[in-house]
């Protein structure tokens, strides 16, 4: 009992501290980025983003298409490439990445789409590796479709891996 009463405590304080150390390291680089990615993003605008340098992912996106779904609604397909930067485990583009695609301030409902393969998302990638990969979404109208991508867990949701804005007329 008395061994319990000393461990358990122990174990949280060191948890504790893990913990607070990795919050103040994450705040000390992430103030030292913001000065320099202010300058990039008012040359760059919305169009694309530098990914974190302490990301284990990167993303591009290289394009859109319009089509519609099986039910006739337009829609957009928006294609990525994805790259395992990490010389850890494999990594797939669905659990490892958080995707905002916004219309009017609106996000889009995810489409199902005859002929693209949607599959690859869920495909793991090893460390140095890159794969194609493709998203659907059902169009509200013809505005402009704004796409964020972020890292699936991340303390730092302001600064998307890659980000970009479609204009559809």
């Amino acid at each position: 009992m008395k061994l319990a009463s000393v461990v358990v405590p122990s174990v949280v304080a060191g948890a504790l501290v893990l913990t607070l150390g990795a919050c103040g390291s994450k705040a000390a680089s992430s103030s030292g980025d913001a000065g320099a990615n202010s300058n990039q993003s008012a040359t760059t605008e919305t169009k694309k983003a530098e990914p974190a340098s302490d990301s284990k992912i990167a993303v591009t996106i290289d394009g859109m298409s319009q089509t519609t779904d099986y039910s006739g609604k337009p829609c957009i397909v928006i294609d990525y490439t994805f790259t395992n930067v990490s010389a850890e485990d494999a990594q797939a583009f669905s659990t490892s990445t958080r995707r905002d695609v916004y219309q009017g301030g609106v996000e889009l409902e995810t489409a199902f789409v005859s002929g693209v393969d949607s599959s690859a998302n869920l495909n793991k990638v090893k460390a140095g590796s890159s794969i194609a990969v493709h998203d659907a979404y059902v169009l509200k109208d013809s505005s402009d479709v704004e796409v964020n991508v972020y890292p699936l867990i991340s303390f730092d949701d302001k600064k998307p891996l890659a980000q970009q804005t479609f204009s559809l007329s």
